[in-house]
């Protein structure tokens, strides 16, 4: 018998009490005088139709989202997952005065008012395909482009399953009319991760996404050309915040980006741009990637050397240029990061420098996760 029809057979298996329904309906049809009833016969009633309700849903549930994912991605590809049915909705429940609340949003969300479900997940020894669907039950915030942060993983610390290239972040498959967001990710490991308990994290959600380029102001012919300020390794660097050059763009606050231009200019013929990143602001999506275009149209390739990296640094707190170890704890400084570009000096009024960015607003869910074992397909 496979999950679905032993699931199945289960829900089958409930029933009322013998002349539950009759007896209800005769009581009613009979008006008699409202009399006390003993407390623990309510609680009694109250508790087997909580039963029945909570039963129904729950079936209704399992087999309904499992049912819907397979329509949009069909039989086939729906045949190698296992229905796993767990939502954040806290289904029906009994309150002490005996009142019957049903479809309860799970307290840890309720704020956020995002119900999450984990409908189905293959595992194929080391990859691990997972589908879940997000709706909000309190606004319309995932009908345009979102980003959800989301993993799934063994649980167990002594696995040893790395995380390799080929993951697939979450990715929409679905939007259906009454706003369920339909979603599948894939996460590829060192070692086969068959008969693991799986954990699902869902971190964060963004949305009111907005995305594009922006070309900055700045004549390269009439920068200035600097010593450096330190040397890391081999590398110069500008001196930090000679230009603080933050972006403009309709809808959204200057002030709200986590990074922005340092400085600019030029050491031994050589155009270093500095970008000033602040990690105790940084909120997903936030991202600015600064790009120079050459005279050609094309994007200009930062220098590579060896040590190019060790040019991320800080500043003490005597404001003097110091390289950081790349395992500290980011959150704790303000990071400096210059790319150096080699450029024609004759032609530099023909350079643009463009920043590509990213800018959207979050819904925290304080990292809302669940635990679960799947079987065979």
């Amino acid at each position: 018998m496979t999950n679905h029809e032993k699931i199945k057979s289960a829900f089958g298996d409930i029933k009322a009490p013998e002349g539950f329904a009759e007896k209800t309906i005769e009581n009613a049809k009979t008006q008699k005088t409202p009399r006390i009833r003993p407390v623990r016969r309510i609680i009694a009633i109250a508790a087997t139709v909580a039963i029945l309700a909570t039963a129904s849903l729950a079936a209704a549930n399992y087999f309904g989202s499992f049912d819907r994912l397979r329509g949009i991605i069909g039989d086939e590809q729906a045949g190698g997952l296992v229905p796993v049915g767990i939502t954040n909705e806290a289904g029906s429940e009994i309150t002490n005065d005996g009142v019957f609340i049903e479809n309860k949003i799970g307290t840890l969300l309720t704020d956020e008012g995002i119900k999450i479900e984990v409908v189905a997940v293959g595992v194929d020894s080391n990859i691990i395909d997972f589908y879940f669907t997000v709706e909000d039950m309190i606004g319309d915030r995932l009908e345009g482009d979102i980003w959800i942060n989301a993993t799934i993983f063994p649980n167990n610390e002594n696995a040893s399953c790395g995380q390799l290239d080929g993951r697939i972040l979450p990715e929409i498959i679905d939007r259906s009319e009454d706003g369920v967001v339909t979603l599948r990710g894939r996460e590829v490991f060192e070692h086969p991760v068959t008969g693991y308990e799986l954990r699902f994290n869902l971190y964060d959600i963004s949305y009111n996404i907005k995305s594009g380029e922006y070309e900055l102001d700045i004549d390269l012919a009439s920068l200035e050309n600097h010593t450096p300020a330190a040397v890391i390794e081999s590398t110069p660097v500008l001196p930090v915040g000679t230009h603080n050059i933050d972006l403009e763009i309709d809808g959204i606050v200057y002030d709200s980006w986590y990074s922005r231009l340092s400085s600019i200019g030029f050491i031994d013929g050589k155009l270093h741009v500095q970008q000033w990143l602040n990690a105790q602001i940084w909120d997903p999506p936030d991202y600015q990637l600064f790009r120079l275009v050459g005279p050609d149209g094309n994007d200009v390739i930062f220098q590579m050397e060896s040590h190019w990296y060790s040019s991320s640094f800080s500043k003490d707190e005597y404001g003097n240029i110091i390289a950081y170890d790349k395992d500290a704890p980011l959150e704790d400084l303000d990071i400096y990061r210059e790319f150096i570009y080699q450029v024609n000096s004759r032609r530099l009024s023909e350079y643009k420098l463009v920043v590509e960015y990213v800018k959207g607003e979050q819904i925290d869910l304080r990292l809302w996760y669940t635990t679960f074992t799947i079987g065979e397909p």
